[in-house]
Formats: structure tokens, C-alpha cells, sequence
């Protein structure tokens, strides 16, 4: 799995830890609750990012990008995706009777395939596949099959990650700020 870090002061969480002394386990509570917003909006910043790039359903990617939320007593949060490749037909793509197939994979450009057809699996799984000729450099893992595959929903991350990543910290900062300061008002 492809995993996202966001980095920051470890003072800087001992002094809010500190402030919240007075508060049952309120610093703990205070970081894990801002790591969770963080990791939300991230997540949906690099959803978006993935759409801008890439032709691929939103309900995709999302159900792709994991959260592992922090706890008051693990204060560390993650955003996973799994590294399995994925099939062309999860792009757009269309098969029109007369000219040839074509699939796009980045946003705006479209791609033709000719030769390629549909093949559908016995667990009703449809991909795009070729037929080599002379073995070449296709794989015979089907067969004199070559099933088409693009870049799966983790290197879509790996490649906007670097500018979702900018903002993340500083959002984790001003969300620390904001809990603590209503933690605290709740307390008078």
C-alpha cells in the first residue's frame, strides 16, 4: 500500500499537550480530532487532483483512498491506497462499431486501440485485450492474451502527493489551534 505523512514540530504537540494539562487525556484528544480533520480535506484535495489528471470515475478513487484515523491513544493517521494494477476499462473508454477502440486515460486525450477487444471473466470482470503477434515483448501470463492494464489509483497518488502535501501541515497547525482554544472554552 502507498501511504502519506504529514510532518510537524513534536514541541510544538508537547506545548499543546502541555496547555490542556488540566483536561483528561485533552492534548491527546485535542491532536488526534486535528490529524482526523486534516486527513479528510486531504484526502479530498487529492481526489480532485487525480480527477484533474486522470479519466477516472470520483466514486473510484474515493472508495481507493483509505483513511486510518489517529486516536487519543495512537496519534497517528494515514492515507493508503492499494498498489494492484488496474484494468483499462476502468478508464473511459468505448468500442464503436465501425472505427477503432479507445480508451483515455489522462484528461483530454484519447488514445486508439486497434486490434483490441473486450473479454469478460468468468467473475464478470471485463478488460481490454490484445492479441500479440510473435511473442514479442508481451507476457503469455493469458495465454496469446496481452489484457491491458493503466496506472493504478496509488501512482495517480504518488504523483500529486508532493502538492497536496504543501498545504497539509500548515492546515494541521491552524486545526490544532482551533481544538485547543474550543477544548478550552468548553472548560470555563
Amino acid at each position: 500500500m502507498s501511504g502519506f505523512q504529514i510532518k510537524m514540530d513534536p514541541a510544538y504537540v508537547r506545548a499543546i499537550q502541555e496547555t490542556l494539562v488540566n483536561i483528561k487525556n485533552g492534548g491527546n484528544i485535542v491532536v488526534a480530532q486535528s490529524i482526523n480533520d486534516v486527513l479528510g480535506t486531504t484526502r479530498t484535495a487529492a481526489k480532485n487532483e487525480i480527477l484533474s489528471l486522470y479519466a477516472l470515475p470520483s466514486r473510484y478513487i474515493t472508495d481507493r483512498l483509505k483513511v486510518i484515523k489517529a486516536n487519543r491513544n495512537k496519534l497517528t493517521g494515514r492515507i493508503t491506497t492499494p498498489w494492484r494494477g488496474m484494468m483499462l476499462t476502468r478508464y473511459k473508454h468505448s468500442f464503436p462499431k465501425i472505427k477503432a477502440p479507445w480508451v483515455e486515460v489522462k484528461k483530454g486525450i484519447k488514445k486508439s486501440l486497434p486490434g483490441a477487444f473486450r473479454i469478460t471473466f468468468a467473475n464478470s470482470t471485463t478488460a481490454i485485450a490484445f492479441r500479440p503477434s510473435g511473442g514479442g515483448k508481451y507476457s503469455p501470463n493469458w495465454g496469446d492474451l496481452y489484457i491491458t492494464r493503466g496506472p493504478s489509483v496509488s501512482q495517480a497518488f504518488k504523483k500529486v502527493q508532493p502538492k497536496v502535501q504543501e498545504g497539509a501541515s500548515e492546515k494541521l497547525l491552524q486545526r490544532l489551534e482551533q481544538n485547543a482554544q474550543f477544548l478550552l472554552s468548553k472548560q470555563k
